[in-house]
C-alpha cells in the first residue's frame, strides 16, 4: 500500500500551485520542481499545463540569471494556446534579451506581449510587461517614456497592495532619474 501511494502521480493543478509557492519564497527546489511538472505535463499530453510549466520554469531560470536556459525553455515550434500565454511567453524572451543586452531582439516581443496583452484587461501582466519595457526604454535614452510607464506601474501596483512590483519600478524610475 505504501508503494502504490508513492508511485501516484501528483496531479498537474497541485504540482504548479506548490511550484509556485516554492518559487514566490525563493525555495532552491522551484527549479527542480518545475522542470518535473513540464516533464509530467508532456508525458501526459497536456498542452495547457505544458505551457503553464513552461512559462513558469523560464520565470524561475531569469530570477536565477539562469537566461540562455529560459530562451532555450521559450523557444519551442509550437505557440501558447491562449493570448495571455502568448503575451506572457513575449515579454519573457524580451526580457532575457534585455537581461543578455540584446536590445534590437528585445523590441519585437516586448510590443508583440503590450499588443496581445492589452485588450485582456489583465492589469498585473500589463504592468509587468511595462516594467521591462521601461528597462529597454532606459538602455535605448528614452527616459521621458521610461518614466511615464514606470510611473503608471506604480499607481497600479500601489492601487491594488502589490508592494513588491511597485518596488521594482520604483528602483528602476529611481535609476532613470540618475541617468536622465
Amino acid at each position: 500500500l505504501v508503494f502504490a501511494v508513492s508511485c501516484r502521480r501528483e496531479p498537474l493543478a497541485t504540482r504548479y500551485r506548490r511550484t509556485e509557492r516554492l518559487f514566490e519564497t525563493d525555495n532552491p527546489g522551484a527549479l527542480e520542481s518545475a522542470r518535473a511538472g513540464l516533464k509530467q505535463a508532456e508525458a501526459e499530453r497536456s498542452e495547457r499545463w505544458s505551457w503553464k510549466f513552461r512559462l513558469l520554469l523560464s520565470s524561475i531560470e531569469l530570477n536565477r540569471n539562469e537566461v540562455r536556459g529560459a530562451l532555450r525553455t521559450l523557444n519551442v515550434s509550437a505557440s501558447p494556446p491562449d493570448a495571455h500565454e502568448r503575451a506572457e511567453q513575449a515579454y519573457l524572451v524580451g526580457w532575457a534579451h534585455v537581461l543578455l543586452g540584446e536590445f534590437s531582439e528585445a523590441e519585437a516581443p516586448l510590443r508583440f506581449a503590450l499588443q496581445t496583452a492589452g485588450p485582456l484587461g489583465d492589469e498585473v501582466l500589463l504592468e509587468k510587461i511595462n516594467l521591462n519595457y521601461s528597462a529597454l526604454l532606459i538602455f535605448r535614452n528614452e527616459y521621458a517614456e521610461a518614466e511615464t510607464r514606470l510611473r503608471k506601474v506604480i499607481e497600479g501596483a500601489r492601487r491594488r497592495g502589490d508592494r513588491i512590483l511597485e518596488g521594482q519600478a520604483m528602483l528602476s524610475l529611481g535609476f532613470n532619474d540618475l541617468l536622465d
